[in-house]
């Protein structure tokens, strides 16, 4: 159980409950709680129908403040509308995916809320997030753009920039509130893992989900998925995991939920997870680091069953003190930002100019001279002109991204490429500067 003297009241109410509240009995919340603060921590973390569930359910609710209580539902009402239209998209979109042959596996969001926690309004995301073939990207894009999806966000790149330069692109309906991700991939091309997505759909099987066919990843796969898209976001986890106040950390990056949903998988479906195949895929993936980072937090914090072979079969490899020194810096901007300077702001808050938060251009340091390790895993050799050849090429890749964001993001400040419809009133399109 999380050490509670590290956190605020309010933070430690909301890690406890994370650990326990699928649990009949409970501790009454603390007399003097702030719940203002519990229920804006909680949105920020992706809990408030976790939170409003629980409070109704052993009676707690009253205890709110009017206000609080106003905030919390309008929190939770939009999750239960997000779940409701992502999965009428879904059920859509599946049924012209069977007829094209494109096999698509749901991620994240709406597919974590009902498996997992067994309610499709727990954490359904801002989008859909569903995982395709890179060579079925276009057929994709087309089925999506038949239910009406396209490019109405005005600062959206052209596909081709994003098929080449990220992990994933964006489609919206007219209203800008409804949205589709199409993933190929669970990170930005050019980092260290070496994943192979195409033995991610052969070892996928047919199931149901709100009432829809679709293709389910195996469990290894949904372990690897959701810890690489949370140290994606939360890039500095294997850099401070032996902090105490590492809850803390998490709270304030709006992490809390991310790591339930895996702690959660293993408390839930810990018998049917192949380990065995986990290790094998982590390590074929090159992403120990990651993995081994959070099955300790999910462990150590969240109370998971994690196998302690699994853990000695992932240690944790060696940061450089540079990049340690950046990302306990980047995490003391997040519990403290007060006490930083403007340049941690920049380098760890998302910059839509880069399209990514400029922290990451670690990623491009390593990517750009390897470790042999990694050449061996992605060209099955590790000699010196293996090593030349990648990084002239990774060399070509930086410079070809760094023009064509200049060049793509001046094209469409000239034109959008949103079409050319009047949006309905209310559109967030509208709000967009």
């Amino acid at each position: 159980m999380v050490r509670a003297q590290l956190l605020t009241d309010e933070q430690g109410f909301l890690w406890n409950l994370a650990c326990t509240w699928r649990d009949e009995d409970v501790d009454a919340p603390p007399a003097n709680i702030d719940w203002q603060e519990v229920v804006r921590i909680a949105i920020d973390n992706k809990m408030p129908v976790l939170l409003a569930t629980y409070l109704r359910r052993h009676g707690f609710w009253e205890r709110l403040t009017p206000s609080a209580r106003e905030q919390l539902e309008t929190g939770e009402a939009i999750y239960r509308e997000k779940a409701e239209s992502l999965a009428a998209v879904l059920d859509d979109y599946m049924q012209l995916a069977d007829r094209a042959n494109v096999p698509t596996i749901p991620l994240k969001g709406l597919w974590v809320s009902e498996r997992i926690y067994g309610d499709a309004a727990m954490r359904p995301g801002h989008d859909l997030d569903i995982l395709v073939r890179r060579s079925q990207i276009q057929k994709c894009v087309k089925l999506c753009e038949s239910l009406a999806f396209d490019r109405y966000w005005p600062g959206l790149l052209p596909d081709k920039y994003y098929q080449r330069h990220h992990l994933h692109l964006e489609l919206s309906l007219p209203d800008c509130w409804t949205w589709v991700e199409v993933h190929w991939a669970f990170d930005h091309p050019r980092t260290l893992l070496t994943i192979d997505y195409d033995a991610i759909f052969e070892r996928a099987t047919r199931a149901d989900l709100l009432g829809t066919q679709i293709w389910e990843p195996a469990w290894a796969d949904v372990l690897l998925s959701l810890s690489i898209h949370l140290v994606k976001h939360a890039v500095f986890l294997p850099a401070v995991l032996d902090r105490p106040d590492l809850p803390r950390i998490l709270l304030a990056d709006g992490r809390l939920m991310h790591c339930m949903d895996i702690a959660e998988a293993i408390k839930q479906f810990g018998d049917d997870i192949d380990w065995f195949s986990l290790v094998r895929l982590t390590k074929e993936a090159g992403a120990q680091a990651i993995m081994g980072s959070v099955l300790r937090v999910c462990k150590d914090w969240l109370d998971a069953p994690v196998p302690e072979g699994v853990l000695e079969a992932l240690p944790l490899p060696e940061i450089s003190n540079l990049t340690k020194r950046l990302y306990v810096e980047m995490a003391n901007n997040l519990v403290a930002p007060e006490e930083s300077g403007k340049l941690w702001k920049f380098l760890v808050e998302p910059n839509w100019k880069f399209v990514f938060r400029p922290i990451r251009l670690l990623d491009y340091f390593s990517y750009l001279a390897p470790p042999d390790e990694y050449l061996q895993r992605r060209y099955k050799r590790s000699s010196l002109p293996t090593r030349l050849f990648h990084s002239t090429r990774a060399i070509v890749e930086y410079l070809r991204l760094a023009f064509e964001t200049v060049y793509f993001s001046q094209q469409v400040k000239r034109k959008s490429l949103a079409p050319d419809v009047e949006l309905p009133e209310g559109s967030k399109c509208l709000e967009c500067p």
